[in-house]
């Protein structure tokens, strides 16, 4: 993608003109796309009647919740935020996937152990038990 091309999918994404944007590179222009959208949203606050419904249930759900976000989302943000993956991705890089924060079901048990264990929750053959193994059903 041309640095023209660019400019016309941020232009076509956010609003912003292209003759606006001064970048060499992808990453300058959205850093300048970034500043330009942070200075339209601090210059020009929003009054009940300008904003949208959908601005206006976020701004009511946030207060009511208690959150307190530092930087309102905006559609032309996140706009700007998937064409900035885009780039990274289609410039050969790897897309990033979030886990939520958990570790999935690391464990230090075998295969085996851990079959033998779901086997014997099964079954009243129970390979974890002694000499024998079996267990009574009831």
């Amino acid at each position: 993608m041309t640095i023209d091309e660019l400019k016309q999918e941020i232009g076509q994404r956010t609003g912003i003109p292209g003759e606006l944007l001064t970048g060499e590179s992808a990453e300058e222009l959205i850093a300048q796309s970034k500043a330009l959208l942070a200075l339209k949203r601090d210059s020009a606050p929003k009054t009940a009647q300008e904003m949208t419904p959908r601005e206006q249930f976020s701004q009511w759900f946030n207060a009511a919740s208690g959150a307190d976000p530092e930087e309102p989302i905006s559609l032309e943000l996140t706009a700007l935020a998937n064409l900035e993956e885009e780039l990274r991705v289609n410039n050969g890089g790897y897309p990033i996937v979030t886990d939520g924060g958990e570790v999935s079901r690391l464990t230090s048990r075998t295969a085996r152990e851990a079959f033998n264990d779901w086997i014997g929750s099964k079954l009243s053959w129970d390979p974890a038990k002694g000499v024998d193994g079996w267990k009574r059903l009831l």
